[in-house]
């Protein structure tokens, strides 16, 4: 495939617009008092803007839904399964076929958000949802598929296109956030597939999503196939959602060689970049002019200026997430810092903060109680908008992961037609009041 190109089979496409077009019959039909307020955001300068005045996104994350990250509780969890992949093949091993165990899949991303929760996220003032799927979720993988193989067709968007329909229907927005790519892009459990991103003699790779020439012959040809199918699946969300007012945008990549030491350096990965331009190009080629959100791991210095993504539509914003570490001596100075850095690199398009949480990551500083509540006005202040990662949390028997969401759960149904359900749900008061307070 050459750079930058979508090579498109006859059958798929015809499948993608027989899909696009049924579902802007379904989400175009909803009566919702919200749905006539949606218009499609757009950017200028510095601000995201909707009908031309300033909107700033002030979200959540609906993580542990679509893709899974079995340390938060829920099915992987339950299932033991170590990533997304392995979870759909252990569920496809239980004697169901490949259709079934993505019906299964998607009856519980949409029984786990019922209409309590788009309420709850309305209540707080909250008005968009990023929304982080995998490259499983919108093609046709079986267990033992090679996922350069993988194509969409028309059940792809089928669950998903049912969570837009809910939000919109409570005048939220959605980011679709593709979290996971063929061959993992991160090498990390949240990308979908872990096992082509492993810890090699201390050493963590990328994800064989980035491998090169030399790799084996036959490693580069799965990885440029890989990247190419990703470029593809980008190019189809973007046809099948052009005309819907109600998402917001499109992430291109999470967090792309997030645990590489190149995505700490102080100058751009080119091999990132240069797949940003690609996705870029190829999102634009399906004539699709919503907001392009393109992710700056961890820094400001990792992204180039915004006339190298070369788009046409020139809607970009630069995306960053934040969780204070080891090297930090508090939650505050960690946000306070990476802020700093955003205003001094002064590019000329808007800033978002798609995931961010009190918590720090490994043996970072404890959170203190009034963090949360200075980080969002810190971001207020700052002009950016922001999506606080995440909505709900499973609470352990120790509850490790309280304050991590405003909303938890103890038990969950992993099983039938309830599958998702959560059990006994209960607010976390101080983390739900500093999102209302701050929205």
């Amino acid at each position: 495939m050459e750079r930058g190109t979508i090579i498109m089979k006859k059958s798929i496409l015809g499948s993608v617009l027989v899909a696009t077009t049924l579902t802007s019959a379904l989400l175009g039909s909803t009566n919702s008092a919200h749905a006539e307020d949606m218009s499609q955001l757009q950017t200028k300068g510095k601000e995201i803007q909707k009908d031309g005045h300033d909107y700033r996104i002030k979200g959540i994350n609906a993580g542990n839904t679509f893709t899974t990250e079995n340390w938060m509780g829920g099915l992987s969890d339950y299932k033991r399964a170590k990533d997304y992949k392995d979870l759909f093949d252990k569920i496809q091993s239980k004697g169901h076929s490949p259709k079934e165990t993505h019906d299964i899949l998607n009856k519980y991303a949409n029984n786990k958000w019922t209409d309590e929760d788009f309420k709850n996220v309305k209540d707080m003032g909250l008005n968009t949802i990023r929304l982080p799927i995998n490259y499983i979720n919108v093609t046709n993988y079986k267990k033992g598929m090679d996922p350069k193989d993988v194509e969409m067709d028309s059940h792809s968007f089928e669950a998903i296109d049912k969570f837009v329909e809910k939000a919109k229907e409570h005048g939220l927005y959605v980011i679709i956030d593709l979290h996971g790519a063929p061959y993992s892009q991160n090498g990390e459990q949240h990308s979908a597939d872990s096992n082509h991103g492993n810890k090699d003699n201390g050493k963590f790779w990328d994800g064989h999503f980035w491998d090169t020439d030399d790799q084996d012959a036959s490693t580069s040809k799965k990885v440029a196939d890989a990247q190419g199918k990703t470029k593809e699946i980008l190019h189809n969300i973007a046809k099948h959602y052009k005309d819907e007012d109600a998402i917001a945008g499109y992430d291109v990549l999470n967090e792309p060689k997030g645990q590489s030491k190149a995505s700490h350096k102080p100058e751009p990965d080119s091999q990132v970049n240069q797949f940003y331009k690609d996705a870029v190009k190829s999102i634009r080629d399906s004539g699709d002019k919503h907001i392009i959100f393109l992710e700056g791991i961890w820094d400001p210095d990792n992204l180039k200026k915004p006339s190298y993504y070369k788009d046409t539509a020139h809607n970009l914003v630069y995306e960053y997430h934040n969780y204070a570490t080891e090297w930090n001596d508090s939650v505050k100075q960690s946000f306070d810092e990476k802020l700093d850095k955003i205003q001094a690199k002064d590019y000329n398009v808007p800033s978002y903060m798609g995931e961010f949480s009190t918590r720090a990551m490994g043996g970072g500083p404890k959170a203190q109680k009034d963090d949360l509540d200075y980080i969002l006005k810190q971001m207020n202040n700052k002009h950016l908008s922001w999506s606080l990662w995440n909505y709900d949390t499973q609470l352990d028997k120790n509850h490790h992961n309280k304050s991590w969401s405003p909303i938890h759960y103890s038990g969950l149904k992993v099983d039938g037609d309830n599958i998702g359900e959560k059990e006994n749900v209960t607010r976390d008061d101080a983390v739900y009041d500093a999102l209302k307070n701050n929205s």
